[in-house]
C-alpha cells in the first residue's frame, strides 16, 4: 500500500501476463499524456529528450542514433531540428514525438490519454495515420482513453464504453458503434453526428 496523501491511500496491484508490475521500475507500460509538453523537460534539447529512453535501457549511443533517425524518417519527422527545445515544436510535432519517445522504451503497452485533444483536423488526420503506421510495424498494444468517437472509430479495433466508472458495453468497435445495446452507448452516439465517419472494420 502506498502511504496516505491528502487523506487518500492506494492499494492493490497490477499484473501483466501473470507478472506483477512494480511501480517506477517497469518499462513495459508507457504513458502518452494529453498535453505532450508534460512529456518533455523544457530545458533539454529534443535530442536529449529522445535519448533518455535508450540511456535507461542501457543502449549504446550508436544504436540509439540509428533507431531515432530511422523512426523520424519513417514517421515523416526527419526535418525536425533535434537541437531545438520542446517549446520550438508545433503541437502536432510534439504529440508525435511524445509517442515516439514512449515507443523507444520498447514497451508492451502504450497507454494514451486523449492523444488528439486540442489538435486541428489536419493534424488529427496525420496523427491517425501515424498511429496506424505504428500499429502495423510494432508488436505493441495501444490503449486509448478518449471522448472523441470519430478518432476511436478510425483507429481502434476493440472498444470499452465506461459510464460512472463501470464498463457498460464492450466489443469490436464496428459492432458496438453500429449496433449498440446499452442505453448509455445509444445516448452517447445519438449526441454525436457520426454519419460521415468510416468505422474501422
Amino acid at each position: 500500500m502506498i502511504s496516505p496523501k491528502n487523506g487518500f491511500s492506494v492499494s492493490g496491484s497490477i499484473s501483466l501476463n501473470g507478472n506483477k508490475i512494480t511501480p517506477g521500475k517497469e518499462l513495459v507500460i508507457q504513458p502518452v499524456f494529453q498535453d505532450p509538453t508534460l512529456y518533455f523537460n523544457p530545458s533539454w534539447t529534443m535530442k536529449t529528450c529522445l535519448f533518455e529512453p535508450f540511456i535507461l535501457r542501457g543502449v549504446s549511443e550508436n544504436i540509439a542514433i540509428k533507431e531515432i533517425t530511422e523512426a523520424l524518417e519513417y514517421f515523416s519527422l526527419g526535418n525536425c531540428n533535434l537541437e531545438n527545445k520542446p517549446g520550438n515544436f508545433s503541437g502536432g510535432e510534439l504529440q508525435r514525438l511524445s509517442i515516439l519517445r514512449a515507443v523507444f522504451f520498447h514497451p508492451e503497452i502504450l497507454l494514451m490519454d486523449e492523444p488528439v485533444s486540442g489538435l486541428d483536423r489536419i493534424v488529427l488526420y496525420d496523427t491517425i495515420m501515424f498511429l496506424k503506421k505504428l500499429q502495423s510495424n510494432k508488436d505493441l498494444t495501444i490503449f486509448i482513453v478518449s471522448h472523441d468517437l470519430e478518432f476511436i472509430a478510425n483507429i481502434s479495433e476493440f472498444i470499452y464504453i465506461i459510464f460512472d466508472g463501470e464498463i457498460v458495453e464492450s466489443g469490436l468497435t464496428s459492432k458496438v458503434l453500429e449496433n449498440p445495446t446499452n442505453q448509455y452507448t445509444i445516448d452517447l452516439l445519438n449526441s454525436r453526428d457520426l454519419s460521415g465517419i468510416k468505422i474501422k472494420k
